[in-house]
């Protein structure tokens, strides 16, 4: 396994886990611009 694979799948798992919530006002979506979604790790 490489370094590359290692981090990869974690990324792959979060990735597939991740469940998007869009802002909402008064129950409707509305467009948001700028949002950036962050995963972080812990190396142990």
């Amino acid at each position: 396994m490489s370094a590359f694979d290692s981090g990869q799948r974690p990324s792959l798992t979060a990735a597939q886990t991740f469940r998007y919530q869009p802002m909402t006002v008064e129950g409707r979506a509305v467009t948001v611009s700028g949002v950036k979604n962050t995963f972080h790790y812990r190396i142990k």
